[in-house]
């Protein structure tokens, strides 16, 4: 909660929609992660929807890396659109939540090709331009 109150601040000084992605990011996996850490569900009838909700928690933040370093390698200047499409695909992904059957394995092919392709994107930019911001997306 603190990194995601530290960067709604850095966003209200330069309003920077990337900044912003990263708090709704942080945000929602933290609130998720608090939730099923509380155990306040039930763990001995462990429902589908509270396996579903643990094994998506992780996925704005990816999500939020890759459409970042897509930016970066694309050179997208309107991060308007940017924004939008961030927030089409975090509202679109949380009805994953919902579904009557496991995304465990949807999930782990889905983070694994976003992974393969952040480090990927990332280690190209970085060796291309040298920028140590491009370093940190690879490390992430």
């Amino acid at each position: 909660m603190s990194i995601s109150a530290w960067l709604l601040y850095i966003y209200s000084q330069d309003n920077d929609k990337r900044k912003l992605m990263f708090t709704i990011s942080f945000l929602l996996t933290t609130i998720t992660y608090t939730y099923l850490a509380t155990g306040y569900h039930n763990t001995e009838s462990e429902s589908i929807f509270w396996s579903n909700l643990y094994h998506w928690s992780t996925f704005p933040i990816m999500a939020t890396l890759l459409i970042a370093v897509g930016a970066i390698l694309f050179k997208i200047k309107n991060l308007n659109l940017v924004f939008k499409m961030f927030l089409v695909i975090i509202i679109f992904s949380c009805v994953l939540i919902f579904l009557p059957f496991s995304i465990a394995d949807i999930s782990a092919y889905a983070r694994q090709l976003i992974g393969i392709a952040i480090i990927t994107i990332s280690a190209y930019l970085f060796i291309r331009t040298k920028v140590i911001s491009n370093l940190m997306f690879l490390m992430s």
